[in-house]
């Protein structure tokens, strides 16, 4: 099931579930939400998302409060961003939780396969310029900023970017940078002291943001696991 909010009621459900503000989950708390949390909690009753016990007490249902229990304690994540939107991933377990944010809605929902992930990942992605992978010769050795300052001298502009994270804590030395200038895509990864710079087509695009994600669903099986 895919679950629809409104950023006030999103950041409700967050409070009632005792999540707290993580960089990885695009902190956007709105004070409104607790100086008149009525309207909120009515509309969040009419469609079944919460439920009032006989003692006044709240409660969500019980898919949802396993998509937020994933979120709250997620063993990695990453933050997909694109123009005004943005694909938080949520990994704990053998369990893949999505939250989408488009302007001011959000939808929470389950990904039961890694193979679905990728495929919402590079819909999210899209569209993909380059029809042949190439090398991008000329940008010389460096850190990720002194390329990207010279990707951006070449015309392009940062068209989307990929965060990753371990226990809500970012991992700086980890991440990849989409640029554009119309035509062309160019893509930045970083891991480590180690930088790179391509202009993949969709299927090299794709396969190396897979490649993060995938280890990062491995992982948190793993500690499952051990």
């Amino acid at each position: 099931m895919i679950y629809e909010f409104s950023r006030t009621e999103f950041e409700f459900i967050k409070a009632f579930c005792g999540i707290p503000e993580t960089d990885d989950l695009d902190a956007l708390t709105d004070p409104d939400v607790m100086n008149d949390p009525d309207a909120v909690i009515s509309s969040l009753k009419e469609r079944g998302c919460l439920t009032e016990d006989p003692e006044g007490g709240y409660f969500l249902p019980e898919e949802l409060t396993f998509f937020m229990m994933v979120i709250g304690q997620a063993v990695s994540s990453a933050s997909v961003v694109r123009a005004d939107k943005r694909m938080n991933i949520f990994f704990k377990g053998d369990s893949i939780v999505v939250v989408l944010r488009e302007n001011v809605k959000y939808q929470i929902m389950w990904i039961p396969f890694m193979h679905l992930l990728v495929g919402a990942v590079s819909s999210f992605m899209a569209p993909f310029l380059n029809e042949e992978s190439g090398d991008v010769p000329g940008l010389g050795s460096g850190t990720a900023d002194e390329l990207r300052g010279r990707i951006l001298e070449r015309g392009f502009a940062e068209e989307s970017s990929v965060r990753f994270f371990a226990s809500h804590e970012a991992l700086g030395d980890k991440a990849v940078r989409v640029f554009s200038d119309g035509k062309k895509q160019l893509m930045l990864e970083v891991s480590g002291d180690r930088t790179n710079c391509s202009a993949p087509d969709k299927s090299d695009m794709v396969n190396a943001l897979t490649r993060v994600l995938a280890g990062m669903h491995a992982s948190a099986i793993r500690e499952v696991l051990e």
